[in-house]
């Protein structure tokens, strides 16, 4: 539950209603969605054969896309977060993009060795686009922890999750 910790209680006779903003249990609450809503992604990526682009493109709309859907605006990447919960919003961001980097770097690995060896890359549309999403999540990470290390205040917990 999105609660306040003030707002149950051992006296607490119902549950209290989602007060619509950040509290000490939104980012738990946001990453086990998260995990629930990828593990059909996570369990067929590390099945053989590999899926197709087109299987991971599918999968990413309806697993992942109803989470970034469901997930609160005031969690959600674009929102505007309190300093005290800067890093745990930016960590979710982190890992759904890293998430989609695991997905999608097959394609990107295939690519890199035509392009080695000479050979004519004769990709799906499908997998032009999982190896653009790829490279895109890769890039926005990047920006993203250069954003926050140059901006933030850090400790060592946050280097090492950065890294």
């Amino acid at each position: 539950m999105n609660v306040h910790d003030k707002d149950l209680t051992a006296m607490s006779a119902s549950f209290p209603l989602d007060p619509h903003e950040i509290s000490v249990y939104t980012a738990v609450r946001t990453q086990a969605r998260f995990h629930i809503a990828t593990n059909p992604i996570y369990i067929r990526i590390i099945s053989k054969p590999l899926p197709t682009a087109r299987e991971l493109l599918q999968l990413e709309a309806q697993c992942l896309g109803p989470w970034m859907e469901n997930t609160p605006s005031y969690f959600s990447a674009t929102a505007s977060v309190p300093p005290k919960h800067v890093f745990s919003h930016s960590v979710m961001q982190w890992r759904w993009r890293n998430f989609r980097m695991i997905m999608y770097r097959p394609f990107v690995i295939r690519r890199a060795l035509l392009a080695r060896s000479g050979r004519r890359d004769n990709s799906s549309s499908e997998s032009l686009q999982a190896y653009e999403r790829c490279l895109n999540d890769a890039k926005e990470t990047i920006l993203s922890i250069s954003e926050f290390w140059a901006t933030k205040d850090h400790i060592r917990l946050f280097a090492w999750y950065a890294l």
